[in-house]
């Protein structure tokens, strides 16, 4: 259970640095490989450099989290947020 609360706090902090446009911040969570992929309204993959450069620009004005999943074993983690 303590690797989930680990990783649960993470994904906290990685919002608090998206919240806070934080490319620096950002850039510690993400690996080399890292891709946003965006399904709705249409399929986009925005890759990590194209990502944090776009960082400053958001504007998040509200976000909720209704629902978090935590899944993994050994060292390979998932969150699923809604």
């Amino acid at each position: 259970m303590a690797v989930e609360a680990e990783i649960e706090k993470r994904t906290d902090l990685w919002q608090i640095a998206i919240e806070a446009r934080d490319t620096e911040q950002a850039a510690d969570f993400l690996s080399d490989n890292y891709a946003l992929i965006i399904l709705q309204p249409n399929p986009v993959i925005v890759k990590r450099e194209e990502w944090l450069r776009m960082l400053p620009d958001y504007e998040v004005r509200g976000y909720s989290v209704e629902e978090r999943i935590v899944d993994g074993a050994r060292d390979l983690y998932t969150v699923f947020q809604r």
